[in-house]
């Protein structure tokens, strides 16, 4: 059992941490982060309650000063400084649940990547990660890995969910640590072995290695190495893809127009499509709805048979994006410059 001497020294070490904490969130280089404000006052509240123990208004027990949240805050604030592109702390994202027609909502502790990487920070010890699954906790590190993953495929980016970072702080059973990474996340922090920790039954190892290639563990711990995101190719990508102009011969043919003469002369000394493959290849293709049906009202009144024929070869390759406004672009009024059919291409460049 500690003693008071002990105690003493544990929670001046956290009013110290505390006020660091405090002193260093209203450095400028956390202004543009959202919910920095939103940080400032839970460690305020928190800075609150340890002086209240300090001043004997509380009384001076282990369970209050262990439970502290002081170092997940320092973790938290580490975390905004290492990771690349941080946009929000403690962001909540909602969204209207039309089955139910109930908003759902769910915090993520770093929004970094600009918005294409979410970070859950866990501070717990490796043996009370464990614990909690052994013990069957209602919030084991499991449930909150599916809550994540459901949630993230809610608010894609560039098409593609946010990548779903885990960063365990004081390390992570290594068994648990391979399944999450089944399970789609990016795992950070050191790995201990499980058995160190506990003695885990036979059954429960079986259910837990159910489904886990153990090559997941060879994640790279360059978390920059993710999938790039997707092509979306609008209408003029499109045509220089399956137009006869950019294809063999295509420039031999003398035209009556003066414009396609002169883009046939362009063509010839800067192939377009050769250019445009350089830079997409590799990658998945996307169209919006808006962009695919143009294309093809347009070559049923003016396309020759070789662009239509490549025209349905190119479209089995490309994934079609449904139109859909973002909240952003929703708020724009409509105009002469702007219709709904803009508003609906805008949306993939706000994304």
């Amino acid at each position: 059992m500690a003693s008071e001497e002990d105690l003493s020294s544990l929670l001046t070490s956290r009013l110290e941490a505390a006020k660091s904490l405090e002193l260093l969130l209203h450095d400028p280089i956390y202004s543009s982060i959202q919910g920095v404000s939103k940080l400032r006052n839970r460690l305020a509240s928190e800075l609150k309650f340890l002086d209240g123990i300090a001043r004997g208004k509380t009384p001076l027990e282990k369970k209050y000063i262990e439970t502290s949240n002081v170092t997940h805050f320092k973790n938290i604030v580490s975390g905004l400084k290492r990771f690349q592109g941080v946009q929000a702390v403690f962001h909540t994202f909602s969204i209207l649940d039309p089955d139910t027609d109930s908003v759902l909502k769910h915090s993520v502790d770093i929004v970094a990547k600009r918005g294409e990487q979410w970070i859950k920070v866990i501070s717990r010890s490796a043996k009370g990660i464990c614990m909690d699954w052994l013990t069957g906790s209602t919030r084991n590190i499991f449930e909150q890995a599916e809550t994540y993953l459901s949630m993230a495929s809610l608010f894609q980016r560039n098409f593609s969910p946010p990548e779903v970072v885990f960063e365990f702080t004081a390390g992570v059973p290594d068994a648990i640590a391979l399944k999450l990474r089944s399970l789609g996340v990016t795992v950070l922090g050191e790995e201990i072995p499980i058995e160190s920790i506990t003695k885990v039954p036979e059954d429960f190892m079986e259910v837990l290695m159910e489904g886990v290639d153990q090559n997941d563990g060879m994640q790279p711990s360059n978390i920059e190495n993710q999938k790039s995101p997707p092509i979306n190719l609008d209408v003029s990508a499109v045509f220089v893809l399956i137009s006869n102009l950019t294809h063999e011969n295509g420039t031999n043919h003398l035209f009556d127009s003066v414009l396609l003469t002169q883009q046939a002369e362009m063509e010839r000394k800067n192939p377009a499509r050769k250019q445009l493959l350089s830079q997409i290849e590799g990658r998945e293709w996307i169209i919006c709805r808006t962009a695919h049906d143009s294309v093809r009202d347009i070559l049923s009144t003016v396309g020759g048979e070789s662009e239509k024929k490549r025209m349905e070869e190119l479209f089995r390759k490309v994934r079609l994006v449904e139109d859909a406004v973002s909240e952003k672009t929703a708020t724009l009024k409509h105009s002469d410059r702007i219709n709904q059919r803009s508003m609906a291409s805008l949306r993939f460049s706000a994304l």
